[in-house]
């Protein structure tokens, strides 16, 4: 029987109320990439999304800007970037089946989309995600400027079962929502200062929270951590940065230029 594409009331009310609140945050990318990324987190089960710009030329993508990435494991992370740096994005066959097949409109697209099971079995870069505790993926594009695209990869752990129709069309209907604010009320733009990139990602998560004027509670909800979790983060942040409150550490912000739009 096919998958059925219907989404319910309730779930294009939360995603609705998710696109407000990347509306409220917009001028920061990292920001509103960051809700997202908790959304999927929460509602798709992805233990790594990425929000990223990028460009297609040739058939071949290169990566302008990384917005966000969100990990719910650093130990993802510190894998995930050996794994990166070892064997280049560009190569892994997601990527290059993603660069073909992309015509210049949105589209949202699985891994079954992309490659057939038997090809991805034994690929390389399946074999490089099972070691850095990932899986199935879902990557969602919508175009922006002057051959921009925005993108999100969102990522399932090892063992959990593949993306629904329903997934998809979930995240299909937040992008293009999304989508409508480019350029309005949602900034990508690509001269921001970064933040300090000797952060974890879960401290990089924590401070944008803590810029974008979230409560502990509102921390934790959120990142998907406990409140007890959140008051250490933001001690080992107040520590980081030498600071007492957020008065002062928004004060070194406001003189550091920080934003969170270049993580590097």
């Amino acid at each position: 029987m096919p998958q059925s594409t219907r989404l319910t009331s309730d779930q294009i009310r939360v995603a609705m109320r998710t696109v407000g609140d990347c509306r409220d945050v917009g001028l920061d990318p990292a920001a509103w990439n960051l809700r997202v990324s908790c959304f999927f987190q929460e509602h798709l089960r992805s233990v790594f999304t990425t929000g990223f710009t990028l460009r297609i030329e040739d058939c071949q993508s290169k990566v302008q800007q990384l917005h966000f990435a969100f990990w719910s494991d650093n130990r993802m992370h510190t894998r995930w970037v050996k794994f990166g740096a070892d064997h280049g994005y560009r190569n892994y066959l997601s990527v290059q089946r993603f660069s073909e097949r992309y015509a210049g409109q949105g589209m949202t697209v699985t891994r079954q989309d992309l490659i057939a099971n038997r090809e991805w079995f034994d690929s390389p870069e399946r074999i490089d995600r099972v070691t850095a505790r990932q899986d199935e993926l879902m990557i969602s594009a919508q175009p922006y400027e002057r051959g921009l695209i925005h993108a999100f990869s969102i990522n399932r752990a090892v063992g959990d079962t593949p993306f629904t129709v329903a997934d998809k069309a979930l995240v299909r209907l937040i992008h293009e929502e999304l989508g409508l604010l480019f350029g309005t009320r949602l900034s990508l733009n690509l001269d921001s200062q970064a933040l300090p990139a000797d952060l974890s990602p879960r401290l990089q998560a924590v401070l944008i929270c803590l810029l974008a004027g979230d409560s502990d509670k509102e921390m934790a909800n959120r990142i998907c951590l406990s409140v007890h979790t959140v008051h250490e983060y933001v001690k080992q942040i107040y520590c980081r940065f030498g600071v007492h409150s957020r008065a002062e550490l928004f004060a070194i912000a406001h003189r550091s230029e920080w934003h969170p739009a270049k993580l590097t």
